[in-house]
């Protein structure tokens, strides 16, 4: 899978986990389509081979609403992705945040996962409501649970919740698209922080991936979270950055 293909798939892991989550489909031209979530998480998504006409038809859609939606910008062209940049701040937005498109070869990987956290698949009703507020915590914002028990209930979604001394304490969510397994919503509250914890959380993540007979693993990493990712063997390959009027 050469650098372009594992960009793509990273991007559209997160649109088709969107769609997944209720996002609405609008068609822009020439059979592109736009992804808006209207709830949380307020994305507005363009196609993954955006261009400027692209760009403009989400500023006009954005320009249309009542609230801004938050617009992604991915460096899948270095010069387009400099003249979005220059286009979206001409409009008057602002980046809200960045994230860094990582990768990881999953055949070429060996963790060992530590033995001081209870790791489950988060199913049952409590279950997803717990998951749906340590992440809430972890991440400062609410979490709609009503999305999050109906991602739950499809097929190629995993949501992990983390116990250490039966307290839930982290949580990540696995989604499985285009042959490659993407990791979102890696949370763990202040409180639980330099433990150890979503390092070890990721490593049951990886296992998990790979005994489903995944090849690549995707994410985007935060900046916290980067360094996590980095001793895990990830590899950096895009710029992600998330704008709002």
């Amino acid at each position: 899978m050469n650098n372009n293909q594992l960009i793509q798939n990273n991007i559209e892991n997160l649109t088709n986990l969107f769609k997944v989550m209720g996002a609405k489909q609008e068609e822009i031209s020439n059979n592109k389509k736009l992804h808006l979530s209207d709830s949380w998480p307020n994305r507005l998504w363009m196609p993954y081979d955006y261009n400027k006409q692209d760009l403009q038809e989400a500023i006009n859609t954005d320009s249309k609403k009542e609230k801004s939606y938050i617009l992604s910008l991915w460096e899948r062209d270095k010069e387009l992705f400099q003249e979005s940049i220059k286009e979206l701040e001409s409009k008057e937005y602002k980046v809200l945040f960045e994230q860094i498109g990582m990768y990881l070869d999953l055949n070429a990987t060996n963790v060992e996962e530590n033995n001081d956290l209870e790791i489950k698949l988060a199913n049952k009703q409590e279950e997803i409501k717990l998951w749906t507020k340590i992440a809430s915590e972890s991440f400062g914002y609410e979490i709609d649970v009503n999305i999050i028990e109906k991602i739950a209930e499809d097929e190629n979604t995993y949501l992990l919740l983390a116990y250490k001394n039966g307290v839930a304490v982290a949580t990540t969510l696995l989604f499985e698209n285009s042959s490659v397994m993407g990791v979102h919503l890696v949370g763990v509250p202040k409180e639980h922080r330099a433990q150890g914890i979503a390092e070890n959380i990721m490593k049951r993540a990886i296992n998990l991936s790979k005994e489903k007979k995944i090849d690549i693993m995707v994410l985007q990493a935060s900046l916290l979270g980067l360094g996590i990712y980095q001793r895990l063997g990830f590899k950096q390959n895009f710029m992600l950055r998330n704008y709002q009027k």
